[in-house]
């Protein structure tokens, strides 16, 4: 009975109690740092806006496998919102590092 589900026997593996849990952690530390942006769009740009990068697009991945375990409107939505957010993101970090290059700014050295 290797790969089949012990439920239903279709052979879809389904996601255990740890992956729900270990996805809510994602969504919660996904929802911080959303409510972090606002504080550093205040600031000057520095290279270290590239680790917002990171945890985001981490979450994209873990919210398009989330998607493929728990089929459904609000987790494709999601899956496709985050892919969205997460090259926006990268491309608007990218033109902006670009541009603060050229401008040879200060944030960049210091």
């Amino acid at each position: 009975m290797t790969g089949q589900h012990a439920n239903t026997g279709t052979g879809a593996i389904g996601l255990d109690a740890v992956g729900h849990m270990l996805f809510g952690l994602a969504v919660f530390f996904a929802l911080f740092l959303a409510t972090q942006v606002h504080r550093f769009a205040r600031l000057p740009f520095y290279l270290s806006w590239w680790a917002f990068s990171f945890p985001t697009a981490a979450f994209t991945t873990a919210s398009l496998v989330y998607a493929q375990f728990e089929p459904g409107p609000l987790t494709q939505g999601l899956a496709v919102v985050m892919v969205a957010v997460s090259t926006t993101l990268i491309m608007w970090l990218l033109v902006r590092t670009v541009v603060a290059v050229a401008r040879r700014e200060p944030e960049l050295t210091d």
